[in-house]
């Protein structure tokens, strides 16, 4: 039995980027992915590979893709999962999966205090959140770490809206606001 010639294959990234692979013709596309995954830190499930319009299926083999021939091109897509976060009356902060319907971390604010707005950087992820006690408090999410407080706003943060390029934001009462200058270097 002879074994399969390797192919070269061209995966093109969303973000432009080419990621070249030597492939069997009996390789599925779950087994792609796998390797795909390694070259651009997601997981496998998360990616999805196109042939032109066409969403290629985990199970069949490139063969069966009509992709085992040199030059075959491919796009990775990268599948986002839909998240959320909450603030409760307790402090705590909760990031939710919104396709699964679960809570996948929570955020213990040493405060415990009511939390009254919040503004998220998803790519970090950031949250800027206003509190009862008029305090604005800069977290990062998945490290449960309090990055820094800012006071000085009078009655409770009921509004904030952040201009995360800028790191600027700003926090509101019923109608009268002030700025913060949110400086995240050293």
């Amino acid at each position: 039995m002879l074994l399969a010639e390797p192919v070269a294959i061209t995966v093109v990234a969303l973000s432009g980027r080419t990621i070249e692979l030597l492939e069997v013709p009996d390789a599925t596309i779950g087994d792609v992915k796998l390797r795909l995954a390694g070259e651009l830190g997601h997981p496998p499930q998360r990616l999805c590979l196109l042939s032109g319009s066409r969403i290629l299926e985990d199970g069949s083999t490139l063969e069966q893709s009509d992709l085992a021939h040199e030059g075959a091109l491919l796009t990775v897509v990268v599948q986002r999962e839909r998240r959320a976060l909450s603030g409760d009356q307790d402090g705590e902060l909760r990031l939710w999966n919104l396709d699964q319907r679960t809570c996948l971390h929570t955020v213990q604010s040493e405060t415990r205090l009511d939390v009254r707005s919040l503004a998220v950087e998803w790519s970090e992820p950031l949250a800027l959140v206003g509190y009862a006690d008029g305090h604005l408090r800069l977290w990062d999410v998945l490290g449960s770490t309090c990055l820094r407080t800012f006071e000085g706003h009078v009655g409770a943060v009921r509004g904030v809206v952040v201009d995360w390029h800028g790191m600027l934001g700003r926090q509101s009462d019923a109608g009268c606001g002030s700025r913060v200058a949110l400086t995240c270097g050293n």
